[in-house]
Formats: structure tokens, C-alpha cells, sequence
């Protein structure tokens, strides 16, 4: 099921011959002919429906919706979802309900990609579809293998899970949560290579001083200590501290300033790797609370760290276990509201043992993380 942006090279306007013309000179990244595809590979299709119609069905739905999308078609879009749609969009930390919300979260989205002929310069590919249909209700999740940018290229692989319910006779969107930006073989079904995870650190002489300059520019801090307060951006976080790393990352006017931390699972194993390197290690081994952590030096002289996140025990520092609390219940709307509460307090606690009684070989979790 392919959406076409471009017709033929005689029904093409004079705009998209110069894109194209551009791109045959190197001067834009992605071919404008792709810009607006959506691609279904239907041959990898996992269902779980008794007949070709219900799968063909959905998949239209799909396909219509993204098709939509990339074309910024909110007329188009809205008319395959519905009326009481809830999206949960990572792209912009936001969750969506009705279409109202759903509009302005999508306004969003598509304000982070360029448009140079109106639709956005991307083509996706919709790969390893599973299906699950009960009734006139159906799951989909599925990968999207993204490809675009005109100025500058881009790729991207996303994992989608959509909830549908069929009105009259058609298949229209209840629910939909995306995770972009995942680093996984989908090819050979198994990770991708390993990258750390890093935050950056800003030193500062003032702390209050430092957070009135920033809270306006990035929102309200995420932790606030006697030394410390860490900001929350996408993902990755942004520390204002006011200690200098043992005099490593002392404050100098008019010059810059900060370090990167970068997290590893064994800090000893990978001090182990680095000692055989030439990278300059200026501390050895530390704490942070209880994170473990070194400080290393590139050539250019600029210091980071590399650090061990150790998760605080409860039972050893006598802390109570976190509690979860489902707010503005409805009253009989939540048939499974105690389920939830023991799942994702088994969550919480890394309770594994308490988990594993609602799982099975079926089970699915979906998280960005």
C-alpha cells in the first residue's frame, strides 16, 4: 500500500522540478520523489483476524492516517480517528485526548520538520506489522523505518502501537503511543550497538541565581538540592552544580564552561578498556551518592566523566517502597484499576517475582525507554 506525494515528471509542478533538479546536484539530501511515501510491507503481516478484509481494512487505516500525517492533512486525519482519541506523543512530551488536543499536539510534531514544498521531507516504511483482532477492537504495533530531510539527511526508527474500534464499517484510531529515535537491528530482531547515555553538567557559583536565569528558559527542575539542580530535557538532563569536580571544572569568566557525563553499566570493566587506551584518566574512581564515577580528559584538554548509575536500595537505607496512586478514577470505568496498581507497583519496586504473575509468552511492554 504505497501513498504517492509525485505523480509523473509531466504532471509535476515547476516547484518540485527544482527540488529535483537540486537534488541531482548534490545540493538537497533525500530525493523529493519519496517526500510523502508511505510504504506497507504487507508480507511481514502477523494477524491474528479470521479474513484478508479485517487486515486490509486496518492496514488502510494505517496507511491513511500517516498518509495524512506527513502531508499535514488535519481534515484527513481527523476523519480517521475517533471523536475520543487519545495520542501519547514523544515526539513533543505531550498526551493528547479528543480531537481539539490531537490538533494542536500534531501542530507540534510537524513544526519540527522541514516542509520545503508543503509536505513534510520524509518517506516511511511500515515493516513487521502484528495485528490482534477481537470483536471491533484491534491492536497494531508495528515498526516505521523513516528516511528524510532536505538540507540535511536524517533516518530514524520508530515503534508504534495503535488501538482501533470499528464504527460502522470502518476501522478508526482509539489510541496511539510512538517511541522515535530506537537504536535496534531490525533486520537480525536484536539491540543495535551500544551507545551511553549522557547528561551535561553547567558549574555554577550561585545556585538560586543560576535558577531563576534558567527555570524560565527550560521549565521547572526535575531535582533541587543544597548543590544540585538537574532539568529534565527530552531524555537527557541538564545539571546546574556547584561543585568543581575536585577543582577539575573550576568557573572562568568569559570563557566556556560544563562537561558531559557519560553512563556505563560497569564502571571498573570500562576503566579496565580505557586504561589500555591513550585517554588521559586525571581522577580515579569516586562517588556521587552512590553512583561511582571518574573523570577523563581528551586531547583538546576538555574533561568529562564517566559514571556507574547505581539505583538507591530501599531496604538498605530503610526507605519506604514508592506507592502508586490512579487519580480521577471514574467510577466502574476501570475494570482491571487494581491489576494496574500491583503491576506498575511490582514496577516500581523491581519487584520481578510480583510482575512475572501477569505476564505470559503474550504479554507485551511498551516504553521509550
Amino acid at each position: 500500500v504505497v501513498g504517492e506525494w509525485s505523480g509523473r515528471a509531466a504532471e509535476q509542478s515547476p516547484a518540485t522540478k527544482r527540488l529535483i533538479s537540486r537534488f541531482e546536484k548534490g545540493k538537497i539530501a533525500t530525493n523529493p520523489n519519496d517526500w510523502g511515501k508511505i510504504e506497507f510491507d504487507s508480507s511481514e503481516l502477523k494477524s491474528t483476524a479470521s479474513g484478508q478484509e479485517t487486515e486490509q481494512a486496518i492496514m488502510d487505516s494505517i496507511t491513511k492516517i500517516w498518509k495524512a500525517w506527513i502531508r499535514q492533512d488535519t481534515e484527513s486525519y481527523l476523519s480517521q480517528v475517533a471523536e475520543d482519541v487519545t495520542l501519547i506523543s514523544q515526539q513533543v512530551g505531550k498526551k493528547a485526548d479528543g480531537h481539539k488536543e490531537a490538533l494542536a499536539v500534531l501542530a507540534e510534531e510537524w513544526s519540527a520538520y522541514e516542509r520545503p514544498a508543503g509536505v513534510i521531507a520524509m518517506k516511511i516504511s511500515i515493516k513487521q506489522c502484528e495485528m490482534e483482532i477481537d470483536d471491533d477492537v484491534a491492536k497494531a504495533r508495528y515498526w516505521m523505518v523513516v528516511k528524510g530531510g532536505a538540507r540535511w539527511g536524517f533516518n530514524d526508527l520508530v515503534l508504534v502501537c495503535q488501538f482501533f474500534k470499528k464504527e460502522s464499517d470502518r476501522w478508526k484510531l482509539s489510541y496511539q503511543t510512538d517511541s522515535w529515535g530506537l537504536n535496534y537491528n531490525l533486520p537480525e530482531q536484536k539491540r543495535g550497538i551500544k551507545t551511553f547515555d549522557f547528561d551535561y553538567v553547567y558549574p555554577v557559583q550561585n545556585l538560586p541565581r543560576a535558577l531563576r536565569f534558567y527555570t524560565p528558559l527550560l521549565g521547572k527542575p526535575e531535582v533541587v538540592s543544597k548543590t544540585r539542580a538537574t532539568f529534565m530535557l527530552e531524555g537527557h538532563r541538564f545539571h546546574l552544580d556547584t561543585s568543581t569536580l575536585a577543582g577539575h571544572a573550576e568557573i572562568q569568566a568569559k570563557l566556556p564552561c560544563g562537561y558531559a557525563m557519560f553512563y556505563v553499566d560497569d564502571l571498573k570493566t570500562e576503566l579496565e578498556r580505557l586504561n589500555k587506551s591513550t585517554m588521559r584518566i586525571v581522577q580515579g574512581i569516586e562517588k556521587w551518592g552512590s553512583d561511582p564515577y571518574i573523570i577523563c580528559e581528551d586531547p583538546s584538554e576538555n574533561i568529562f566523566v564517566i559514571m556507574q548509575k547505581t539505583p538507591d536500595s530501599i531496604t538498605t537505607r530503610n526507605r519506604k517502597a514508592p506507592t502508586l496512586t490512579i487519580h480521577n478514577e471514574p467510577a466502574n470505568a476501570l475494570e482491571h484499576s487494581d491489576d494496574l496498581r500491583k503491576i506498575m507497583d511490582a514496577w516500581l519496586t523491581m519487584d520481578l517475582k510480583a510482575f512475572s504473575k501477569y505476564i505470559d509468552d503474550h504479554s507485551s511492554w511498551f516504553d521509550d525507554s
